[in-house]
């Protein structure tokens, strides 16, 4: 019986080091997390927040910044902004800079005192 289990677990090894490798990706990439749930939204590694990239036109050009929100299970918390990014010519490129804010902002490992 021992040779019978020994077998099963030899063969469930491949399957757990894709588990693995895809609970570490996920963890420190969280566009790609993000594009899999089909959600805008960014969780950070601590799981506490959520951050989306954001970009609005106000006649002068396009303001790119990041809003923030607490993790709940219903989503309902109240998104604040976080922080601003500038103002750009095209909207493509506020974007753009507004995902590279918030994909930091998602995978910070350290969290100073003080922060929102």
């Amino acid at each position: 019986m021992s040779t019978l289990c020994a077998f099963f677990d030899e063969l469930a090894m491949p399957a757990s080091l894709v588990r693995s490798v895809a609970a570490r990706v996920a963890a420190e990439c969280p566009r790609l997390k993000a594009r899999f749930s089909k959600s805008p939204w960014l969780m950070s590694l601590s799981g506490l927040q959520e951050y989306r990239a954001k970009a609005g036109y106000d006649g002068n050009g396009f303001h790119a910044y990041v809003i923030t929100r607490r993790c709940s299970p219903d989503h309902d918390a109240p998104a604040v902004r976080f922080c601003n990014c500038g103002t750009f010519a095209t909207r493509a490129e506020a974007m753009r800079t507004a995902h590279r804010q918030a994909a930091r902002l998602a995978t910070l490992k350290t969290l100073w005192p003080g922060d929102r």
